[in-house]
């Protein structure tokens, strides 16, 4: 009888998590973004997070940026409209951003676009553009 008590004993300490091993990290959303795009604008842009204060963020051509955040959702504001984007917790997200070319001749338009695509994806693009795989630049929110 005491065997099967101790056996018991033991299953419940097993299944009971042990603090400190895990119990306090913090889980991260991490939105992995990169220009690939060769278009002719030349010039980086920006995305202003919220709250105004933040550092904006900066991408240029062929640039690797990494957004970890702590929060469920993040706040930008562009051309005076702020978007807040909701993410998952210990999710990773994998943007990509391109051109989008409008009309013709002189009344050509480059409008970038993003799209989310697979991991594999991502590091593929990263690999055919002879990009490390290690973010340029990494902001924490």
């Amino acid at each position: 009888m005491k065997t099967l008590h101790l056996i018991f004993l033991l299953a419940a300490l097993a299944a009971t998590p042990c603090a400190g091993f895990g119990q306090n990290q913090t889980k991260l959303a991490r939105i992995h973004l990169y220009s690939p795009s060769p278009w002719g604008i030349g010039r980086s842009f920006k995305l202003q997070p919220l709250p105004q204060n933040s550092e904006p963020i900066s991408i240029s051509r062929n640039q690797y940026i990494l957004l970890e955040s702590s929060m469920d959702s993040l706040g930008f504001v562009s051309g005076g409209k702020t978007m807040y984007l909701r993410f998952e917790l210990g999710k990773s997200y994998y943007l990509r951003i391109t051109p989008a070319f409008y009309g013709g001749g002189i009344n050509q338009r480059v409008l970038k676009t993003i799209a989310e695509v697979t991991e594999r994806e991502f590091k593929w693009t990263l690999l055919i553009n002879d990009h490390s795989d290690v973010a340029d630049k990494i902001y924490k929110f």
